[in-house]
């Protein structure tokens, strides 16, 4: 079996820096409490190693990627939230998967502007920034303008030139990508932010597919890179069971 299990098989062959994993969240109703502690307390465990490195002039821009149903869209919206709930940083959550977003949905926003329309020139960057329901989050959806290669002007000085001006406005962004094995888009983006997160889910993904996801990173420049391991299973004692 060589699925990825535990952090000490993320050190040993992927050779990066474990920042935490996220439970498998049982559908059980009544292990819903316990769930959500658990869901909230791996998102607080995972921002505490984040902000150590920030507060010594690390990370301000974060993308967050995957391989294909690995719940990187999921993963990037909590980790946003957590972060604007529990801290007074202001930060932004970026839909820049262009290819198949989800963000809007998960928000239950419209997605008729966003990122197509900014580096399109047709629309302000600040008409394009959405309140939530949370202060100190903002969002900027995907948009719709139909482009023939999403790549290319990911790729372009455009996207350089928006992360520069959102930087001064922002104390922390968050970027969620198309996957890693059908677009080279996060590649792309990897080279353009401060860190990058790969998640890869427990029990699921073969270190060799892990490997292929660093190198494809690796190989466009990607700068620090950090591994959350997904939907990971714990041994839940009967004694707890009974108090839930």
């Amino acid at each position: 079996d060589d699925t990825v299990k535990d952090f000490r098989g993320i050190k040993k062959h992927l050779n990066a820096e474990p920042l935490g994993s996220i439970p498998f969240i049982s559908e059980k109703k009544n292990l819903s409490k316990y769930n959500g502690y658990i869901v909230a307390s791996s998102f607080e465990a995972i921002w505490t190693k984040l902000n150590l490195q920030i507060k010594k002039g690390g990370p301000r821009s974060i993308l967050i990627t995957s391989f294909r149903y690995e719940g990187k869209s999921t993963t990037a919206l909590h980790l946003a939230m957590n972060i604007a709930k529990s801290t007074s940083q202001k930060v932004l959550l970026i839909d820049a998967n262009l290819r198949n977003p989800s963000l809007h949905c998960l928000l239950n926003m419209d997605n008729f502007f966003g990122l197509r329309e900014i580096l399109d020139g047709s629309l302000p960057v600040e008409q394009a920034i959405r309140a939530t329901e949370l202060e100190n989050l903002k969002v900027i959806t995907s948009g719709e303008i139909p482009y023939e290669n999403p790549s290319g002007i990911l790729e372009s000085g455009r996207m350089d030139n928006l992360l520069s001006g959102l930087r001064e406005k922002f104390d922390l962004i968050i970027i969620d990508s198309p996957a890693l094995d059908k677009y080279p888009d996060g590649a792309i983006l990897s080279s353009r932010v401060d860190y990058t997160i790969l998640l890869v889910e427990a029990m699921k993904t073969r270190y060799p597919v892990a490997r292929h996801a660093r190198e494809m990173l690796d190989k466009n420049g990607a700068g620090s890179l950090g591994i959350i391991l997904n939907k990971r299973r714990f041994y839940i004692p009967e004694k707890i069971y009974k108090r839930l």
